[in-house]
């Protein structure tokens, strides 16, 4: 009989415990879904943000580029970089305040798998991008040529920059040598106004300028880009366009300076020896030169281009893009 109760208790017994580690199982069960959800999906979710927040880069940068043009054509820019990278339907909000900075915002709800276990659909993905111009201060490709920082610029007004026979003259337009020391005299000033400086110029720099006649190489260099130009006259809107050449902004030095600290409250009537770059400005070549021509006709401009910010740089409409966020 004793027997018997020692039994039935043992049974009752093995009945509860396996009512508990079935618990146990399926408790553990729901933890390791939710932690694969949380891997998988949060992985996936990742991968969605990157992707948003890479578009989001690009269209700000993108987008930026017009910011000395129209509202419209940012926008235009803007919806045409969301086009291609699939994100159209995820703008929430496009910001731009005209020479300054673009804003874009992105957001959108990515359906999930494996968070279904644990009662989630979808989970909300936004991101932000942010890109701002600031004056030009260090660029490659500029042309050997300068305008004073002295000089008011007025943009799409026609000036006539007059290349000196043989001296730069302080207070508007000189000549500068670029890289001539390890290159052969004209050869080199006509390539580096043809083609660019292939060198970095950056304000503080202190570079020499450069005497002798230069008038027929400047010609025949104006010409050249001219006749690279595919585009319309007038038309300043094609960033490649070769008619558009990258001026140097300068200001006076003395002949024995090192640096830009050297030249603070210095003015100097005659022929420059040295000058200092304080930041950069756009021309654009309207006419090509008159055989007896000793000037550059074309206005200045205010566009974007390749280059870098800097602190410092004199704002003469050449603008750099940064991303602020």
């Amino acid at each position: 009989m004793k027997r018997i109760v020692i039994l039935e208790k043992l049974k009752r017994s093995i009945v509860q415990q396996d009512g508990n580690v079935s618990v146990l199982v399926a408790f553990v069960l729901v933890v390791l879904m939710g932690m694969t959800a949380i891997v998988v999906d949060g992985g996936m979710l990742y991968a969605v943000k990157m992707h948003m927040q890479k578009t989001a880069n690009a269209t700000v940068l993108s987008g930026a580029q017009e910011l000395t043009a129209t509202e419209q054509s940012v926008r235009s820019v803007a919806d045409h970089v969301l086009h291609d990278h699939g994100e159209s339907a995820s703008l929430v909000k496009l910001s731009t305040a005209m020479k300054d900075r673009t804003t874009v915002v992105l957001k959108k709800d990515v359906g999930v798998h494996l968070a279904k276990v644990i009662g989630i659909d979808k989970m909300p993905v936004s991101v932000k991008a942010t890109a701002k111009i600031e004056a030009m201060g260090a660029a490659m490709g500029a042309a050997p040529i300068g305008i004073d920082e002295s000089k008011v610029l007025v943009y799409g007004q026609e000036y006539r920059l007059k290349v000196d026979n043989d001296e730069a003259v302080n207070g508007n337009f000189g000549i500068i040598a670029l890289g001539e020391h390890a290159a052969g005299g004209a050869s080199t000033y006509e390539t580096n106004l043809e083609y660019g400086f292939k060198g970095m110029l950056s304000v503080g720099d202190i570079v020499e300028t450069k005497t002798g006649n230069v008038a027929g190489d400047t010609r025949k260099a104006v010409q050249a880009r001219l006749d690279r130009s595919p585009y319309a006259d007038g038309d300043t809107s094609h960033r490649d366009d070769s008619r558009i050449l990258l001026v140097p902004v300068y200001k006076a030095c003395p002949q024995n300076a090192d640096s830009i600290e050297d030249c603070k409250n210095y003015h100097e009537d005659g022929q420059l020896k040295k000058i200092a770059i304080t930041g950069f400005a756009y021309f654009y070549l309207t006419a090509p030169m008159d055989y007896n021509s000793k000037e550059i006709i074309g206005k200045f401009i205010e566009r974007t281009g390749t280059g870098f910010v800097k602190p410092g740089a004199v704002n003469r409409g050449a603008y750099a893009i940064k991303l602020t966020e």
